[in-house]
């Protein structure tokens, strides 16, 4: 085998490879199926022995057979990505999950993923962080809040009419520095 010669099988191999792709051979065809397909194109000859050419089919078939998987598990995080997507626009925690396929059922991104609990197991991981999210935005609004009594200077004598007095106050306050 000289260095032509391996070149000359790399490309006859190659032309073998691109009929099974164009007679969309599976690669959960047996080549006894596959056989029938391919026998009477002219690139069937290419390669001139039985045994390469099933040797080359052979190598084709697991090629194919590990690029549909990866194909299959880009194409399940895609839609999962999607459908993340448009549990992003949740901002409520009020719609419930059935209240949601409901509102949601017509969208593509809500079909794209197939399998019910697997959209509800997302879904309640998204109202989880929602939740959490609303948690948070309540507690630092707390805590701003009693920043602001303490202030004022608000103790538990002050009444809420006072209360509200010095807090309008401070908003008046407020208004005029901004407008100078």
């Amino acid at each position: 085998d000289t260095p032509e010669n391996a070149l000359v099988k790399s490309e006859a191999a190659e032309v073998f490879r691109q009929l099974l792709l164009d007679k969309k051979i599976g690669p959960l065809s047996t080549w006894q199926a596959a056989l029938p397909k391919i026998v009477f194109d002219e690139r069937f000859r290419v390669l001139p022995t039985h045994s390469e050419r099933r040797k080359v089919y052979d190598a084709f078939v697991k090629t194919r057979m590990a690029e549909e998987r990866k194909e299959r598990k880009l194409r399940k995080q895609q839609q999962i990505e999607a459908f993340k997507e448009l549990l992003q626009e949740l901002v409520d925690e009020s719609l419930s999950f059935i209240e949601f396929c409901a509102k949601y059922d017509d969208d593509e991104r809500f079909l794209a993923v197939a399998d019910p609990a697997e959209r509800e197991t997302l879904y309640s991981a998204r109202m989880k962080e929602v939740q959490e999210l609303l948690q948070s935005q309540k507690q630092q609004a707390k805590a701003q809040f009693l920043e602001l009594l303490r202030d004022l200077k608000v103790s538990k004598e002050h009444t809420w009419a006072t209360v509200r007095r010095l807090l309008s106050s401070r908003r008046i306050g407020e208004e005029e520095d901004e407008e100078t």
